[in-house]
Parts: structure tokens; C-alpha cells; sequence
């Protein structure tokens, strides 16, 4: 099995335009089960790379913020440990609410989401450059593809009828994990800024 980049792109946009298809064709592509972790790693290589990238276009024509920028190696851990993450929650809370779908599957679905997110972020980075007021619109829309996206993924997954029902679960989910990362972060001693005139 191989792809080329135009096939590619064209999976990415047929993905964007319905997700449910999308997530239908990648998983139709039959990755054995081998090169799972090899997906894993290669997608996130490239979201490693392409996040030093936009911190060196960030930070150009500022030498002291470049100095710090976090290194490579601490980028690839934090995407790593980030993807593996999802796999984990996308799989273990789907199948405890009744979902179907297998940890190969998962994987497969989840490497997707994370290449059609970093083809997301380069358009996103050309139109802030292009037309910088409209930054926060676009960020926005980003996050809005993510969930709509992400929802749709698991749905089709697990054989889940409601959209809404996922992501309630989408948004529960991520409202516990800030909860519980603000209480570890909290017992470590980190202190978070309050808002000038907050008791």
C-alpha cells in the first residue's frame, strides 16, 4: 500500500468535507497492525518538526525569546505522550460506554486526526501571516474543526448514533482532565496568576 502526497491531500479534503467518510476510507486502507507504531512515530516526527517550526517563525527577529525554545527532544516527548494519551481516552472511555471499536482501529484514526490537523495548521499559519487581524477567527476555527472532526471520528469508531451525545462526552472529558492537571499542578507548587483586583 502507498500513497502519494496529491492522494494524500485529496484523502484530507474528502476527510474535511465529511469526516465520516474520511474516517471510513482511512480505516478501508487495511495499515497491518505492524506499522501501527511506526504511524504513530512518523506522525509525530512531523508534528514535532512542524511545531519547531513555527516557533523559529514566532520567535524570528527575536533572539532572546529563541533562546527559549524548548528542544527538540522535550517537543517529541510532549506530541508522544500527547497522541498516545488520546488513543488511551478515545478507546478506553468509548468502549466503557458501550463502543466497538478495537485499539488497532484507534490508532489508526487518531495518526489521521493528527495529519489532517497539521495540514489545518499550516493553512491556518498562512492566513495569519496573510491577514493578521482575522488571527483569532482563524485559531477559533481550528478548534472548532478539531472537536467536529474528533466527534465524528469516534462516532464512527465506537457505532455511535449521537453526535451530540460524543461530544458531550468530547467536552466532558476535557473539562475533567483540566481538573484534575489544575489540582496535580496545583499540589507541585505551581501558582497561576490572578486577575489585578481578585481577592
Amino acid at each position: 500500500m502507498s500513497l502519494s502526497f496529491s492522494e494524500l491531500m485529496r484523502m484530507v479534503l474528502r476527510t474535511l468535507q465529511n469526516p465520516r467518510e474520511g474516517a471510513a476510507e482511512v480505516l478501508a486502507l487495511g495499515i497491518p497492525r505492524e506499522a501501527h507504531w511506526l504511524l504513530v512515530a512518523v506522525v509525530v516526527v512531523l508534528s514535532s518538526l512542524l511545531t519547531e517550526f513555527f516557533a523559529v517563525v514566532a520567535m524570528m527577529g527575536s533572539p532572546a525569546s529563541a533562546m527559549g525554545q524548548p528542544s527538540l527532544v522535550l517537543t517529541l516527548a510532549v506530541h508522544l505522550g500527547s497522541i498516545v494519551m488520546l488513543i488511551v481516552l478515545v478507546q478506553g472511555i468509548g468502549r466503557a460506554m458501550g463502543g466497538t471499536g478495537r485499539v488497532e482501529e484507534t490508532t489508526v484514526l487518531m495518526c489521521w486526526l493528527q495529519f489532517v490537523m497539521m495540514v489545518v495548521s499550516v493553512a491556518q499559519t498562512l492566513l495569519i501571516l496573510l491577514m493578521p487581524p482575522i488571527a483569532a477567527v482563524v485559531l477559533f476555527a481550528g478548534v472548532g474543526i478539531l472537536l467536529w472532526l474528533l466527534t465524528h471520528f469516534v462516532a464512527v469508531l465506537h457505532g455511535f448514533r449521537s453526535l451530540a451525545g460524543v461530544f458531550g462526552m468530547i467536552l466532558g472529558t476535557a473539562f475533567l482532565i483540566a481538573v484534575v492537571l489544575t489540582i496535580l499542578l496545583q499540589m507541585a507548587g505551581v501558582e497561576f496568576p490572578m486577575p489585578e483586583g481578585a481577592v
